[in-house]
């Protein structure tokens, strides 16, 4: 046996058999019809006193090889590649600082083929894998990026990275470290179906196209100033987002993210546990919070005539608001209470519309049950006196107590902050939360994560970290996109005024790769308003130096 690294054909590994040392060449393939990965062993010789010995099949190839390369010494392999769309993505990368951290946690290798690979999910759409090594073949990626990429290796790639949770926590805390001064942090979950029922974390669920289906959870932390995810869990698929504040706090605190930056919650996290909970633990949020919690109606109450004054109009908004402290009660278990600012907003529009709209459903409720259509399960029998008939034999009672009950409150909605600010800059805070929800679009629409294909729970760790990636640089794009930039002395409006992202990315495309075999490398023609996007968006780096692509 040897312990040194003997010099070895390329592609070639070292199979041990019993106390003999083989070399092999491994060929990889995707079986259709087994629909899994093959894999066939080429045996090329073997390793005697630490150095290659090759048989005699393979001897006679090397020297039919020697014998072309002295009769054609003239010949070059010249590769054509697409460029420009493989080069902005990855290039983003690069200038976000992605591809950075990527190095400093998983190395140069596995970090090309991380961002290569989910350069190809943006481009294709998909998060199989199975056609990289096509793409790989045709489009320039990062110098970086292993030779012979098969799809057993991305297999490989995908356990190893979904394995390494200690890694992954080491990413996250990078990426913390480049939030700007300034920041808010949404956070926010969403269901993704599985087609697996051996995952850990695979539940039973309310699909949104209706009916159930498998699925887990993922929950991101989403900077509102960076643009760009920062964190992401997965977790089971039946877990209410109300009960999963304990864990971010948890990991928020893991990974560094400084306790000053403001969070930002809907609505579904809002309890008064978790009020208490982010007290405690002296984070700084903002959190919507439904008219129905009882301390919120109290306040409502308590400020009734404050929303028909105009001096309390939220400019811009077409708004009343008031603000209002209110002192959340501790518990047996906890006992100290806490103190957060209750921000009400009222609008006499919206209370019209929910108001026509609830009696219309009222009426059309009232006439399905008289003609026996009704379902005697419905919610909307909470509005009215109980039957004591099965639909389409007498007609109901309606409960005005109920109704004017719920009719009172139209129009209402409300925030919770440990912090007490201008009501009108609690919601415009706010409602830039909207970024988190284009986010997880991004996941399921631009990188086609609608549904988990794997069997096993690293490798649907490996993919997802993988659909992080690629979120990271687009929404880093769409960000770099949106705003206006000045080169020199002229001013230039934001792109996504004249793009949208793969409308860029198709037309940047047309700039091709050249390269030789003696090692020359050289892009073909850029058109003027092609070196201006890249340009705009501050990446104009990958034109300079075609080198660091292959």
């Amino acid at each position: 046996m040897t312990d040194h690294n003997p010099i070895l054909p390329e592609d070639a590994r070292i199979v041990r058999i019993k106390d003999t040392e083989y070399v092999a060449i491994h060929k990889y393939w995707w079986d259709k019809e087994k629909k899994r990965g093959q894999q066939k062993r080429r045996y090329i010789g073997k390793l005697v006193d630490g150095k290659f010995v090759p048989n005699a099949a393979y001897a006679a190839e090397l020297k039919l090889t020697r014998v072309k390369k002295t009769t054609d010494k003239r010949q070059k392999f010249d590769h054509d590649k697409t460029f420009g769309t493989t080069a902005l993505l990855t290039q983003a990368a690069e200038t976000s600082g992605l591809t950075d951290d990527l190095k400093k946690v998983y190395g140069e290798g596995k970090a090309a083929m991380m961002v290569s690979l989910a350069a190809y999910q943006i481009i294709k759409n998909t998060t199989s894998q199975h056609r990289f090594k096509i793409f790989s073949d045709t489009n320039a990626l990062p110098a970086g990026l292993p030779d012979n990429i098969e799809s057993q290796r991305l297999s490989e790639l995908s356990q190893d990275i979904g394995s390494d949770t200690a890694s992954l926590n080491r990413l996250f805390a990078l990426r913390a470290k480049r939030l700007p001064e300034t920041e808010y942090l949404s956070f926010d979950s969403t269901r993704i179906a599985s087609e697996s029922r051996s995952l850990t974390d695979v539940r039973k669920g309310i699909s949104k196209r209706g009916g159930y289906e498998n699925q887990i959870g993922l929950a991101l932390l989403y900077g509102h100033n960076s643009g760009v995810p920062l964190m992401f869990r997965r977790f089971a698929g039946n877990v209410p987002d109300i009960v999963t504040m304990h864990d971010l706090l948890t990991r928020w605190e893991n990974i560094g993210v400084s306790k000053k930056i403001i969070s930002i919650f809907d609505r579904g996290y809002c309890s008064r546990e978790n009020l208490r909970l982010l007290c405690k633990n002296k984070h700084h949020f903002i959190m919507a919070a439904k008219t129905d919690h009882s301390f919120i109606r109290d306040a409502i109450e308590d400020n009734l005539p404050a929303f028909w004054d105009m001096t309390n109009n939220v400019r811009g908004h077409n708004l009343t608001a008031v603000q209002t402290q209110v002192t959340i009660p501790g518990t047996k278990e906890d006992p100290k209470s806490c103190s957060v600012w209750v921000y009400i907003y009222y609008s006499l529009a919206v209370a019209n519309n929910e108001q026509d709209k609830f009696l219309s459903d009222l009426v059309t409720f009232e006439e399905d049950w008289i003609n026996g259509l009704a379902s005697p399960d419905s919610k909307l029998l909470r509005f009215y006196e109980t039957p004591d008939s099965e639909p389409g034999k007498k007609p109901l009672i309606r409960n005005n107590d109920a109704v004017n009950e719920k009719v009172r409150y139209m129009g209402f909605f409300s925030m919770i902050s440990d912090r007490k600010l201008e009501s009108k800059e609690i919601l415009e805070i706010y409602r830039t939360r909207d970024c988190i929800e284009k986010c997880f679009g991004v996941i399921k629409t631009d990188v086609g994560f609608t549904t988990t294909r794997g069997h096993s729970d690293v490798s649907v760790n490996g993919r997802l970290l993988l659909a992080f990636i690629a979120a990271t640089i687009v929404s880093w794009l769409i960000k770099a996109m949106s705003v206006e930039v000045k080169i020199g002395k002229k001013s230039y409006a934001p792109l996504l005024d004249e793009y949208s992202l793969m409308e860029l990315l198709e037309d940047v495309g047309q700039i091709r790769f050249y390269s030789s075999s003696i090692g020359k490398v050289w892009l073909g023609e850029i058109l003027g308003r092609h070196r201006l996007v890249f340009e705009r968006l501050g990446l104009e780096n990958c034109l300079l130096n075609p080198a660091m692509y292959k």
